[in-house]
């Protein structure tokens, strides 16, 4: 059904439009189409031109325009995807390009946009912790272990510490997976404080478990 209130709109500007001289000319007199169609296709009414029982807009972008909003931007309508706005149009109205210009139109549409699902968000960047003021290498540490790595020279793991405070740098140690504390902070003092030995351990981030933690304190 033509929505009443456009069809005079609709006459107005067909009277402009080259596409429907060339369709109404080849209606009457049995001419080339403007479009790869069948003639039986083509048919007129009260100065409306219809193409499969369609009723042709003119090539008038916002005819076009307000034509889309009746149909996805009503309370009726309730804001449809491309697909469904593109089928209700094409119910009562056709025009060349129709099917690109809904698409854009829903595409750009503010309120589809808000309401849309992100099915693939951005995953928010890392945020470093942040250090210690004139914090001292290695006196702020995280510490952590890397464990069933091929063995080389009877190693098959590694101690990591890394400076949390000051330089980011890391130690890696090798060791074996069934390190216990007290061989933990003895590789700490023999590969990190001895190395450093002006830097003092305040703070440890990270132990796989607290005892780690506190047989180092315990030793130091």
């Amino acid at each position: 059904m033509i929505d009443l209130e456009l069809q005079n709109e609709i006459r107005e500007e067909t009277t402009k439009d080259d596409f429907f001289a060339k369709a109404l000319l080849a209606v009457k007199e049995n001419g080339p189409l403007p479009i790869r169609s069948k003639l039986e296709d083509w048919k007129t009414e009260e100065g409306l031109l219809f193409f499969k029982d369609r009723c042709y807009i003119p090539l008038h972008e916002e005819l076009h325009r307000e034509i889309v909003k009746k149909y996805h931007d009503s309370l009726t309508g309730g804001h449809p995807g491309h697909f469904k706005t593109l089928e209700l149009i094409r119910r009562n109205y056709w025009w060349p390009g129709m099917t690109v210009f809904v698409k854009n139109y829903v595409m750009g549409c503010a309120v589809c946009q808000q309401m849309k699902v992100n099915t693939h968000p951005s995953s928010p960047g890392l945020i470093p912790i942040k250090g210690q003021q004139n914090a001292t290498p290695f006196s702020q540490v995280t510490c952590d272990f890397i464990t069933d790595l091929p063995e080389t020279e009877g190693f098959d793991s590694l101690m990591v510490v890394v400076d949390h405070g000051s330089t980011k740098g890391v130690i890696s140690i090798p060791c074996n997976k069934t390190i216990d504390a007290t061989l933990t902070a003895k590789n700490y003092i023999d590969h990190v404080y001895r190395l450093l030995w002006n830097s003092h351990l305040t703070t440890i981030f990270h132990f796989v478990l607290v005892c780690y933690c506190l047989a180092l304190w315990m030793i130091l």
